[in-house]
This record gives structure tokens, sequence and C-alpha cells, in this order.
């Protein structure tokens, strides 16, 4: 498996584990038979979980760009050693954007965000 798609991968991992907190998190709360009721839980959240699901909803956002360009990037062979790099470097600063942001460590997660950004621009400008 090519590097880029490795981590595409991996980042579609990523973001299909990140709500599961928060469904722990929801029934430890306000238990199961509310959890799996149709009633929005948007009361006493704590901050973490608010932060989690910006952190979930940003990573979706950020991975339908991504992930097209690793799939255009592979279907016209133009991968290469950078964009190989690129998609590393995505992968990892996303999981470290998804962690400071859990946490609410405001620089290290505003970083990261930009250093996976660039990331993504290297593959875009390499396809261009």
């Amino acid at each position: 498996m090519e590097p880029e798609l490795f981590y595409l991968v991996l980042s579609v991992g990523l973001c299909g584990i990140l709500w599961v907190p928060t469904v722990i998190e929801r029934v430890i709360r306000i238990g199961l038979t509310e959890t799996v009721g149709n009633k929005p839980d948007t009361k006493d959240l704590p901050k973490w979980v608010e932060r989690l699901k910006r952190t979930h909803r940003n990573l979706v956002d950020n991975i339908v760009v991504f992930g097209t360009l690793v799939i255009i990037l592979q279907s016209i062979e133009k991968n290469n050693d950078t964009t190989g790099l690129a998609a590393l470097i995505f992968f990892y600063a996303r999981l470290i954007q998804a962690i400071s942001h859990i946490f609410g460590i405001v620089w290290v997660r505003t970083v990261s965000f930009v250093i996976g950004w660039l990331a993504t621009a290297v593959i875009f400008l390499v396809l261009i």
C-alpha cells in the first residue's frame, strides 16, 4: 500500500473512533436509555465533550479534501516521496490537533491544524 493511502486509512480510522468517548460519556452522565433515545443532548455537556465534537466535525470537513486529493493522486500515479511525507504529516498533525483540542491546549491545536492544512496543500500543489 502506498504511504498516501496508508495515512488516509489511518486518518479515516481516527475520524471513525473520535465519536466513541462522547457516547461513553453520555451513557455515564445520562444513562443508556436516554442515550439511545431521540432527544438531543445539549444540557450540561462537559467542555471536553464539546471540544471533541468540534474536533470530529473539523476532521470530517478536512478529510474530504485530503482524501479526495490522495485518491486523485493515486489514480494518476503522481505520488512521490514528497506526497508520502505530506500524508504522514497530515495524519500526525490531525492526531495532535485532536488530542490538543480535547484537552484545550489552544496553541498546539491551532499550529497542528495549520500544519495539517499545509500538508494537504502540498499534495494539491503536486497535482497542479
